[in-house]
């Protein structure tokens, strides 16, 4: 279903995908674009919102087959819960893909509150 891939630098971990020696997470897309996520982030001198994830406490989860892409945070984190047989409150990486195949959504919680992500392409398609 996701056909990109994810990647870890540091903690044995190589990081030629991520630039430095940093310990990160980054998830690639099809069309060659990617999340990256570092220890420390926060907002960035442009104003820009970045996370903080402790990558020693994070599991990623994909979801398989379709998920309805209008859910949000509530939707999702209930599919997490009673249909992957997860706890979202538990700081892991969920991953949902529409029928389309065209969105991607990652759901996060981050010490206070959910965070989630969206990724649409617009040109191709999640495999």
């Amino acid at each position: 279903m996701f056909g990109g891939r994810v990647t870890a630098a540091g903690a044995g971990f190589p990081s030629s995908d991520m630039g430095d020696q940093r310990h990160g997470l980054a998830i690639h897309f099809p069309d060659g674009t990617s999340i990256e996520v570092h220890p420390g982030m926060g907002a960035g001198p442009d104003g820009e919102t970045e996370m903080n994830v402790d990558l020693s406490q994070v599991r990623i989860f994909v979801r398989p087959g379709v998920t309805d892409m209008r859910k949000q945070i509530n939707g999702l984190a209930v599919i997490a819960e009673a249909v992957m047989n997860q706890r979202p409150f538990s700081g892991n990486l969920f991953l949902f893909c529409g029928r389309s195949r065209n969105v991607m959504k990652v759901l996060y919680w981050d010490r206070n509150g959910f965070c989630l992500w969206m990724k649409r392409l617009e040109k191709d398609r999640f495999p």
